[in-house]
Parts: C-alpha cells; sequence; structure tokens
C-alpha cells in the first residue's frame, strides 16, 4: 500500500481505534528484532490472535455494568508529560513503520497513563480526582488518601 509519502501520526484515540490496525499490521507483518549477544533473529509479526482476545476483552468491559452496591472513584494523575502517540516523517509503505525513526507525541496525564485514557472507563463515578502527581508517586499523594477516606466513609 503506497502512503505518497505522507507525514503519519498514531496517538491514542478513545474514539475510532480500529482506524490503525490496517496500518499497524501491515507494518508488523514481517517484523523483527535482534536479541543480544549474537545477535539472533526473533519474529514477532503482528498477532491476529492477541487482537482478537482485545477485541473480546474491550466488548466486554464496554458491556460491563457495576452492581448498584459497587461505588466507582476514579483518581488519575495530570500535569505530568506523557506518551500519547507516534509522530513519523515522511513513510511510503506500511511496512516503513518497523523500522523508521520516530518522535513520541506527548500529552497530559502522569507520565504513564494519559488522561484520555484514565478518563474513559465508562462507569459512573461516585467521586472523582485529578491529581498532578506522577503515576507511582498517585498513591502518596493527599487527594488521593483523601479519596480513599471518602469511599471507605461514603456507605
Amino acid at each position: 500500500m503506497n502512503m505518497g509519502g505522507q507525514r503519519q501520526v498514531f496517538a491514542v484515540d478513545s474514539t475510532n481505534a480500529t482506524r490503525y490496525i490496517v496500518p499497524l499490521r501491515e507494518a508488523c507483518r514481517s517484523h523483527s528484532r535482534l536479541l543480544p549477544p549474537d545477535k539472533t533473529e526473533d519474529l514477532e509479526p503482528f498477532n491476529d490472535e492477541l487482537l482478537e482476545r482485545s477485541r473480546g476483552t474491550r466488548k466486554l468491559v464496554a458491556q460491563a455494568h457495576l452492581p448498584p452496591s459497587v461505588r466507582f472513584y476514579n483518581v488519575y494523575g495530570v500535569n505530568e508529560s506523557t506518551p500519547i502517540g507516534l509522530e513519523f516523517g515522511k513513510i511510503k509503505a506500511w511496512s516503513d513503520l518497523s523500522h523508521h525513526k520516530y518522535v513520541p507525541t506527548e500529552g497530559d496525564g502522569d507520565g504513564t497513563v494519559p488522561v484520555e485514557s484514565a478518563t474513559h472507563h465508562g462507569f459512573p463515578e461516585r467521586g472523582t480526582a485529578a491529581v498532578a502527581s506522577k503515576h507511582l508517586a498517585l498513591v502518596q499523594q493527599k487527594a488521593t488518601i483523601d479519596m480513599v477516606l471518602k469511599a471507605v466513609r461514603d456507605t
């Protein structure tokens, strides 16, 4: 498939995640990596079985409903530069993605989880807190502890 040398950007997009499957499948069709120390080639083609499992899991999660007795609280990190995508220079074919240089694109989050991913869970929230914190430090923040205490007391 000829891309005509177009600039390509792949990023977190909860509204249309499936549009990336075709280019990624094509890019990874013959993907491999060299293993140290002797540079043995390890084939890692696109895993269609894993994709189907992922689709099944997404469908189950989308259909999930919390029982009325379960209260959902969401605490997520913000104000940290977080990878949300990859920006490639001009590529001519999808297969170029497997070896082409890219620049990570950054967005808001906790340095690991983008805000968009953390807030698009689909469950009704009893409480939510956007905490200025890095991913692993979230559990140590006063706002997080306050949210946990609120959840424990909220009966």
